[in-house]
């Protein structure tokens, strides 16, 4: 157990415990068999270190050797060395090396320290390194060290190493220094009759039991310390992860082992009203509930109940009018109870039959439960007329000697005014020192009339709504657009609410005015652009020379073509960075509008791309035999940066990580990247045989593949983090999932096959739809403007909800991809 540091000149009582202040020195007789005479007793020996009787330091022939060839080591001495944090040991050894040349032998002496758990601390403290002979006499190595934070002793040893077939021996470890007695080994006791007195100097403290030590008035006695240690194990542990609370008292959750209830401070009292009008006298909490006050049992604010002890004061019966009861304050030891028109006093009680109804006055209410102050024997409150008083007096130099009234109203009425309008609180302090009652008016006079907003932009087809707001100036505040106008299918209210359902693509615009209760106007000039929503197709030209190879699309219902001369027959086409990108296997172009298209430098091989997309400020196309081509210049140039040979069928970017879903299981069924798609690695199996598709959208990842070569069976998996792990959502979809979107709360998946599967609960469950799109499908499935758009054959079908599909026909004689702007910017 732990004891108090002897102290000098200190009273000491019979019974009390002591260490010594002084430390104890330490010789080599601490070091046991030191010089080995006593053999290799007390020494643990390592690698080709041994113990051997040729000849020693002192001569008798008794040391610790390595011979040639053998593996380095150590000894080190079994004594424990008693110490504390702070203490200084110095220990020393003797090291010769016979006849080997310079640093081809070494040896040391080591300091390695313990806890009292007897568990090392740090690294051993080394003494110099003795790596010359000198025609075979010996060398002293010593280091002094200090014992670190949290030793409790330490063990001296002989290092010797060597490289070469010469040998190198050690003898005679000597450690000197100080150290305190240990906590488990002798504490003293005072055994004196009577509390006495310590000496000025510490005395010769006795090193074996029983013995006793006069120290002046005081007699130790040397007592065996005893230590009981404390092993803490929790009874029950929370677990990893922070649990879903429950909000409900009474509901449980499980954490780990744990069990949490779910608990309130709340008073559930259904008869305690929620409000902060609230007073507390002769042992009862009194709140205003509408136009009546109620009372909690008294000395049980938690109860307001009880018959014949909680209740209510009727208030409300006691007015001719209908207004809540807004503040309710002390007044000569009586309760005070006011609304907007008047107020009532009452005495109060801890025996409800007790109250009564003292008197009322008509006309000077208020509203303000935080301006209602005591002063002296009076009570003043905040009225619409201004500053009011409860008590009859002449005086009005001083408030605390009478009313107030008049002096000051016109002083606060505009103040009051601003207050109401703005909803602001009003507070007071009573200063008794000056006889002052002082009150404070939040934001009077109040601010600047400001207005703030800012429209957002978007596409066509997006609605929703947007709040411009204005702060300052006296409410209500009133919005109009002053001039300009806003994009099409924007309306405003007075009360700057924006309803948008963008119609018509466009740069727009407009002032936004506000106008405050006293005239004050503030404006704000505002500005949208409206993007057109644009489908990208891409296709097999029919034939003849001239027939598109690609086409664009506002409506997934008409189609104007990409002269051949433009844009070529691609295999694949993406929108990111605000550029358009075709892409095959030799052949890559560029474009900003749709109508100018440049080629991009790109090395190209005979491998089939299947996929190119964006993300993270790089494009990346993948395809088959490993080809994978990356672009970090807005597609001006592809660089190749293949990595495995794997038959790449799609790419996709989201939430930090690329995914390319692979064809077979040897490289796939995926790989992912999270150094910008420059290399990648190979994910888990989570698909039968490949992954066809993936989309990062709402928080969640969303694959489709097959189970087999086949295709005849479909999977869709889901991960929050595909780096974790995947979970299984749809395993018998009617054929390989080939395309997956997300839009309008929904998630729309389609088949090689033309059938489409929706989810609106991120794949916990799914419907299978009755529309079956053209087969094969090559295009997948993109959300663009409010709508799902799948490309097949020769025609693209449209639905806002994936269960109703319009299709039409395109000028390209079969579908190969289709690209969105609408998708990358949403």
């Amino acid at each position: 157990m732990p004891a108090p540091i002897w102290k000098p000149g200190t009273l000491y009582l019979p019974g009390d415990l002591v260490q010594p202040a002084s430390v104890q020195p330490a010789t080599s007789s601490n070091v046991a068999n030191g010089d080995f005479s006593g053999g290799a007793t007390g020494w643990d020996f390592t690698g080709g270190v041994a113990y051997t009787t040729t000849n020693g330091y002192d001569g008798p022939g008794h040391y610790c050797y390595v011979p040639g060839s053998a593996a380095s080591g150590e000894a080190l001495n079994q004594t424990q060395i008693p110490t504390a944090a702070g203490e200084s040991i110095t220990a020393t050894c003797r090291i010769q090396q016979g006849a080997s040349d310079v640093d081809h032998t070494r040896g040391l002496v080591i300091l390695r320290w313990y806890d009292a758990g007897g568990v090392q601390i740090g690294s051993d403290d080394l003494g110099n390194v003795v790596n010359d002979g000198k025609d075979g006499a010996w060398h002293e190595s010593t280091i002094t060290a200090v014992a670190p934070i949290g030793a409790s002793y330490a063990r001296a040893g002989i290092g010797l190493y060597q490289d070469s077939n010469d040998g190198v021996y050690g003898d005679d470890l000597v450690v000197t220094g100080t150290y305190r007695i240990p906590a488990d080994a002798l504490f003293y006791r005072a055994v004196q009759p009577a509390a006495g007195v310590s000496a000025a100097s510490e005395p010769a403290w006795p090193q074996s039991l029983g013995v006793q030590v006069i120290d002046n008035e005081v007699i130790w006695e040397a007592v065996l310390a005893s230590r009981v240690t404390w092993i803490a194990s929790p009874i029950a542990e929370s677990g990893g992860t922070e649990p879903n609370w429950p909000t409900q008292p009474g509901a449980v959750v499980s954490d780990g082992t744990v069990q949490w209830e779910c608990i309130t401070r709340a008073v559930e009292d259904e008869n305690c009203p929620n409000t902060k009008v609230v007073a507390i006298m002769a042992g009862k909490v009194f709140a205003a509930d509408g136009d009546i006050t109620r009372f909690s049992a008294t000395a049980n604010p938690l109860d307001w109940t009880s018959e014949n002890d909680a209740g209510y004061l009727p208030t409300g019966m006691n007015q001719a009018n209908a207004n809540d009861m807004a503040v309710l304050a002390p007044y000569r030891g009586n309760l005070a109870c006011f609304n907007a028109n008047g107020f009532q006093l009452y005495q109060v009680d801890p025996d409800p039959a007790a109250m009564a109804q003292l008197d009322q006055m008509e006309g000077v209410g208020s509203t303000w439960t935080l301006a209602a102050q005591a002063v002296a024997n009076d009570l003043l409150y905040l009225s619409q007329q201004g500053v009011r008083s409860v008590g009859i007096a002449n005086a009005a130099e001083n408030l605390a000697a009478g009313d107030v009234g008049s002096p000051i109203d016109v002083l606060v009425r505009d103040a009051v005014r601003v207050a109401v309008a703005n909803d602001n609180k009003i507070h007071s302090a009573y200063y008794p020192g000056a006889g002052q009652y002082w009150l404070a008016f939040t934001d009077y006079p109040p601010p600047a009339l400001t207005i703030s907003g800012d429209l957002p932009g978007g596409f066509v087809g997006d609605s929703g709504t947007y709040q411009y707001t204005a702060s300052g100036g006296v409410l209500p505040h009133t919005f109009a657009i002053s001039s300009g106008s806003l994009p099409p299918g924007a309306t405003m209210d007075a009360t700057g609410l924006v309803t948008y359902d963008y119609t018509a693509e466009g740069d727009y615009t407009w002032t936004v005015s506000v106008t405050d209760s006293d005239g004050a106007v503030a404006t704000l000039v505002d500005s949208a652009t409206i993007t057109p929503v644009i489908l990208l197709l891409i296709g097999t030209p029919g034939s003849g020379s001239t027939t598109p190879a690609a086409q664009t699309s506002e409506d997934g219902a008409t189609f104007t073509d990409i002269p051949r001369a433009s844009l070529s027959a691609r295999s694949a086409c993406g929108y990111g960075g605000g550029q358009w990108v075709a892409i095959s296997s030799t052949e890559c172009s560029r474009s900003a509008d749709l109508l100018a298209w440049s080629p991009s430098t790109y090395a190209g091989t005979a491998a089939a791309i299947a996929a190119v997309a964006y993300g993270d400020g790089a494009w990346v196309a993948a395809g088959s035999s490993g080809s994978r081509f990356r672009s970090s210049d807005d597609a001006a140039s592809f660089v190749s940066v293949y990595d495995a040979d794997a038959t790449y069928t799609c790419a996709a970017y989201g939430n930090g990580v690329w995914i390319f879903g692979v064809a077979g299981t040897v490289q796939g069924p995926y790989r992912y990247s999270v150094d910008g798609g420059l290399t990648t690695a190979k994910g888990s199996a989570v698909f039968g045989y490949q992954m066809d598709c993936a989309n990062y959208a709402n928080g969640l990842w969303v694959a489709g593949g097959r189970q087999d070569s086949s295709g005849t069976i479909g999977q869709i998996r889901t991960s929050v983090d595909p780096l974790v792990g995947w979970t299984s959502r749809v395993d018998d979809a009617p054929s390989a999932v080939v395309g997956v979107a997300y839009g309008n709360s929904l998630w729309v998946a389609v088949c090689e096959g033309g059938q489409v599967l929706t989810s609106a609960d991120a794949w916990a469950t799914y419907a299978t739809q009755t529309f079956t799109a053209t087969s094969p499908v090559a295009g997948g499935v993109v959300f663009s403007g409010g709508k799902f758009y799948i490309f097949s054959g020769t025609q693209v079908s449209g639905s806002a909800d994936g269960v109703t599909w319009d299709s039409a026909a395109t000028g390209l004689a079969e579908a190969r991809d289709i690209a969105t702007n609408y998708e990358a910017a949403a």
